[in-house]
């Protein structure tokens, strides 16, 4: 069989909530207004939760960046935010290139090298 890849199941807020309740044993049917609006910031704060705790993976791409000898600065591909890992391949042979802060990289007295 098949797959085109796609998944086309997208609960609205609403649906959410009843199945919230559902789940808590609540009937659905009884709950107030004030009770929605709960509900609805609940899940606002969960979600928001959910981007703050750190790398959103379904975001992560993979990118390469062919370096020329003599360039000292390059374009990021748009939208890019930050570079999580990184290698400077030559040939077959990976060299991982390691994170330094802004207070050691001020300390390099020559920044072409």
């Amino acid at each position: 069989m098949a797959l085109s890849g796609t998944v086309a199941f997208r609960p609205d807020v609403e649906e959410v909530i009843t199945e919230a309740y559902e789940r808590c044993g609540i009937d659905p049917q009884t709950r107030t207004g004030d009770q929605a609006v709960s509900a609805r910031r609940s899940l606002n704060l969960l979600f928001s939760e959910f981007a703050n705790r750190g790398i959103n993976y379904w975001a992560v791409t993979q990118n390469t960046l062919t370096l020329a000898d003599g360039t000292t600065s390059y374009t990021l591909p748009a939208g890019t935010i930050d570079i999580i890992d990184a290698v400077i391949r030559e040939g077959s042979t990976d060299q991982t290139i390691n994170r330094v802060t802004i207070s050691e990289y001020n300390q390099i007295p020559n920044k072409t090298t």
